[in-house]
């Protein structure tokens, strides 16, 4: 046996043998499930590393279009110093503060940008795209669909993608936060809670019906966002589901895909729970889940 197979067998052995300390028992009993919920919900918080220091939140007005029976607002918001994030509100046209409408975060997959939810063209766009790849418009175009069923969308762009490019790529980026006691996915659930926070306080959201919408890395934000603020009662989950740990011991090579990538990476996380758990402890909020297969149509 090589010394290769052997650090193989001992990684294996971690992951077999010391399961998620919060990991989901299918036999607790209702009073167990909630403080067990508790306990996911602290450490969901812990997880994503946000900043100690408060920051009030910054929010400036860009632009607005309309188009058939909706408008589409930009903003820039300003989570913590030195960060600054574009975000686009899509708001239909019989909405006001009379007639409130429910709210839905998109959440986009990948390198996807923001536009490409609201079915915006990219020849529109005031940016060079990191993806300009559109191969499934209809199925990409999440907030498009939900503002001409009445709901007021709004969307972001993954750090490192879209409007939110820099010198670092995505990959360097998630590093140098990794590196500083941050990571990727905390610094994603950040942003869009401080978006989803401000657009709560419009006067014409309907606050008892606000959700969530992401497709495959958008994903992780929703698990964890819908742990974090109350006011979510849905949520759809645009992705195949699996346990964490396993997929690492079943896939050969181990995972590359997933773990290969540094935006994926919540240090401890296995340590304490898989994203099953994370979407066992939003219940009894609505969980839809799809396995992001593209319809035929």
């Amino acid at each position: 046996m090589t010394e290769q197979y052997r650090m193989d067998l001992f990684v294996q052995g971690l992951y077999k043998k010391n399961k998620p300390i919060l990991q989901f028992d299918p036999c607790m009993t209702k009073e167990d499930f909630f403080k067990w919920k508790e306990k996911v919900v602290q450490k969901a918080r812990d997880l994503m590393q946000f900043p100690d220091e408060p920051f009030e939140p910054v929010v400036n007005f860009i632009y607005k279009k309309q188009r058939s029976g909706y408008r589409i607002e930009k903003y820039e918001i300003q989570p913590e110093a030195d960060c600054r994030v574009p975000f686009l509100v899509l708001i239909p046209d019989d909405v006001d503060k009379q007639h409130p409408a429910p709210l839905v975060m998109c959440c986009p997959g990948s390198a996807t940008p923001k536009e490409t939810l609201c079915g915006e063209d990219f020849t529109d766009f005031t940016y060079e795209p990191t993806n300009d790849k559109n191969n499934f418009p209809f199925a990409n175009a999440q907030a498009l669909h939900f503002v001409r069923k009445g709901f007021v969308a709004v969307v972001t762009d993954n750090p490192g993608t879209g409007e939110q490019t820099g010198t670092y790529d995505r990959s360097k980026l998630s590093l140098k936060l990794i590196m500083k006691g941050r990571n990727y996915v905390g610094l994603t659930v950040l942003q869009r809670q401080a978006v989803l926070s401000w657009a709560k306080k419009l006067e014409y959201i309907d606050r008892n019906r606000i959700g969530l919408t992401g497709h495959s890395l958008g994903t992780e934000t929703t698990m964890f966002l819908a742990l974090l603020d109350q006011d979510i009662k849905a949520v759809v989950h645009n992705d195949f589901v699996s346990d964490n740990n396993q997929r690492i011991l079943s896939c050969y090579p181990p995972a590359d895909f997933m773990y290969g990538a540094y935006w994926h990476m919540v240090p401890d996380m296995h340590k304490w729970l898989t994203f099953p758990d994370l979407l066992a402890a939003f219940a009894p909020g609505k969980l839809f889940i799809r396995g992001g297969i593209r319809d035929h149509r």
